[in-house]
């Protein structure tokens, strides 16, 4: 049973995962290891919202007006080899701030590395640049 310690606990989406196995061949088997950021509209992060939305929705859609939740998550096949069992690909989902889903990547935006040497690791792995309008993250795995 979860204890709140004093802190409010709010469920959302009915208790459900936001993001689950879909039927996509890279993402059927699990999904895990979500991490969300959120970000509100503005001059800067407009830009970044048109690139995430790509064709599916406009920026002056009703749906984007209090701005994007992006979801970076692991997920892996049903079907793996045993050298590839422990590595995994990344998926990117976004949702509105009340978690109604806008778009979900069919592809993975990040692929584990086919090199032999590296077999728990990503292509590029180590880090990964994000840029975020004037602000620059870096995502290490």
């Amino acid at each position: 049973m979860l204890k709140s310690y004093g802190v409010p606990i709010e469920r959302l989406n009915k208790g459900k995962p936001i993001i689950a196995p879909k039927d996509n061949w890279w993402e059927n088997g699990a999904a895990s290891n979500a991490a969300a950021f959120y970000l509100e509209r503005s001059a800067t992060n407009d830009s970044i919202i048109k690139k995430l939305i790509s064709q599916e929705l406009r920026l002056d859609d009703p749906k984007l007006e209090n701005g994007v939740v992006a979801v970076h998550y692991r997920a892996i096949p049903k079907k793996v080899t045993r050298e590839q069992r422990s590595r995994s690909y990344l998926g990117l989902a976004l949702f509105t701030p009340e978690l109604e889903l806008l778009k979900r990547y069919a592809e993975p935006v990040i692929l584990p590395s086919e090199n032999p040497l590296c077999k728990n690791s990503w292509v590029g792995a180590g880090s990964v640049p994000i840029s975020l309008g004037s602000k620059r993250y870096t995502s290490r795995y």
